[in-house]
């Protein structure tokens, strides 16, 4: 706003200083202390470089001109308030009050504005005098007038004869930089795709020669070959055939694409090595795609299977007390290998969920329950919930790729790449009693009550399997180590039932831990 008010040629200068000064005038007081003096010249010369496009100055000797400088106005103004003194008496009385607060620590202010100014500061009045004085004088005061000359009109300061500063770069600008034309538009028809983008960097990455049959082959590797026509497939084949191999090595992928499509500036090539990442990142997706499935199918398939009678649920407890340490709530897993004739570090690897080198009942019915079962805990109310978070995981994560696919695809429809958002605050609040649910679920899977889900936790519980539970585990917390929280759970089972938290609660987490704990017996967790 400095500099656009100062080159302006419509505004006189008269004006234009008087809107500067009080434009840094932050507390209307009349006058700028050192500081606000100090704001004034920084933003002058950086925006006056940033049009003329010149380097400022170094910051030291930015700064100690402009104390040099505001010393030498603070005895101008000194001097121009004797003058006054000297010629009219009531201003004179003024000044020797003003004097005597200042003496007893109180604060000077102006007789004529009665402005409560800081004690060491300069009026406006005295800088706009020096301001529009001819910067051709001798005074001192005028240095950063003079300094600016020097930096940005070097011809007209040399025709003044000053000389004051030594060793500076005198540069001659006398108008801002021209505004840059804006580059020729470009057609559509003049660049390539995403897919072809593709396609070349993958072919210039496969390729070991120049032979058509080498060519043929590494375009091949490419899997979004078949996603271009065979225009596009001559004209790459034309592209590497008449390039150098030298020259193709060294400048890469975008080397033949700008020999492709030599229209294309520099400001499009940064936007296909874009796609190119993007492209990379479509793998990526590919890949927790298949995880996020893989879980949602292996909880169906345990879901499907019927929960393991009562009787035969019972012979495996009257099993476990019959082992030694079984009265103490842990059998040692030596006793568990002899039982069954296997090595301790086998059982420990598998089924050690604790990690406190016993079996637990809970344990054991785990490992001695038959395959085409699944115990009690793996069914209730929290199972349900994870299921939901499964399926949510299942549906974001396969949303996510068919968008990034389409980015590859050719189209000639734009409703096949618009993607329609639903806002949470479209959905209806949560019930009170439902989120109640879901914080007790919550509250009794977080053992050591420290707001996070650990993935011991999860597994201890015997609501998922072990794999499952990972999946879930790295959905919910990606930035966390093997835990995630209870904001990301709710916020999860949220999306899932396509509901928001009510207005009174947005902005915090409440916490359902004493009322939770009333209705935790209704849940069937273990």
């Amino acid at each position: 706003m400095t500099v656009g008010v100062c080159l302006s040629p419509w505004i006189s200068s008269r004006n234009k200083i008087c809107f500067i000064l009080g434009l840094f005038d932050g507390n209307d007081s009349g006058a700028l202390d050192r500081e606000q003096y100090l704001s004034l010249w920084k933003a002058w010369f950086l925006g006056m470089g940033k049009a003329f496009g010149v380097k400022p100055p170094h910051a030291d000797d930015f700064k100690n001109a402009v104390r040099a400088t505001y010393a030498r106005l603070s005895i101008k103004a000194s001097a121009r308030l004797r003058k006054l003194a000297a010629t009219d008496v009531t201003h004179k009385n003024a000044i020797i009050e003003a004097i005597k607060k200042k003496q007893s620590g109180q604060s000077i202010s102006d007789s004529t504005s009665g402005a409560t100014r800081p004690e060491q500061v300069v009026p406006i009045s005295t800088l706009q005098e020096v301001m529009m004085a001819d910067p051709s004088g001798a005074e001192p005061a005028f240095l950063m007038q003079n300094f600016a000359m020097l930096r940005f009109c070097s011809d007209r300061w040399a025709s003044l004869g000053q000389g004051f500063v030594e060793d500076f770069e005198t540069l001659t600008y006398k108008t801002p930089v021209r505004i840059p034309k804006e580059p020729e538009r470009v057609h559509s028809e003049d660049l390539p795709d995403r897919a072809e983008v593709v396609v070349v960097r993958d072919c210039c990455q496969e390729m070991g020669g120049s032979s058509i049959p080498e060519i043929e082959r590494a375009m091949g590797t490419s899997t979004m070959i078949k996603m271009t026509d065979t225009k596009f497939q001559g004209k790459l084949m034309t592209a590497l055939l008449e390039m150098d191999t030298a020259i193709r090595l060294q400048g890469g992928y975008l080397k033949v694409l700008q020999a492709m499509y030599p229209r294309a500036l520099p400001r499009h090539f940064k936007l296909f090595e874009q796609w190119c990442n993007e492209y990379d990142k479509l793998s990526q997706q590919e890949s927790r795609t298949s995880d996020a499935r893989g879980a949602l199918l292996g909880y169906r398939r345990n879901s499907r299977k019927p929960i393991i009678p009562a009787s035969e649920l019972e012979r495996i407890k009257r099993e476990y007390q019959s082992l030694k340490g079984a009265d103490l709530g842990a059998v040692p897993f030596d006793v568990i290998a002899r039982y069954f004739d296997t090595s301790a570090r086998e059982i420990v690897t598998k089924h050690d969920l604790d990690f406190d080198n016993h079996v637990s009942l809970r344990e054991f019915c785990r490992m001695m329950c038959p395959a085409n079962y699944r115990l009690p805990e793996m069914d209730g109310v929290g199972r349900e919930l994870f299921g939901k978070i499964l399926e949510l995981a299942d549906q974001e994560e396969q949303k996510q790729l068919e968008h990034r696919r389409t980015l590859f695809q050719r189209t000639d429809s734009e409703e096949d790449i618009l993607e329609v958002t639903t806002f949470s605050a479209m959905c209806e609040p949560v019930p009170a009693d439902l989120l109640l649910q879901w914080h007790a679920v919550f509250d009794d899977l977080d053992r050591d009550a420290d707001e996070k889900i650990r993935l011991s936790d999860l597994v201890i519980s015997g609501c998922l399997s072990e794999p499952v539970s990972k999946y879930v585990v790295q959905y919910l917390g990606p930035d966390l180590q093997d835990a995630f929280t209870r904001d990301a759970f709710i916020q999860a089972l949220l999306r899932a039932y396509h509901l928001r938290k009510p207005v009174s609660m947005q902005g915090e987490t409440p916490h359902a831990r004493t009322i939770g704990k009333n209705l935790q017996a209704s849940f069937a967790f273990a």
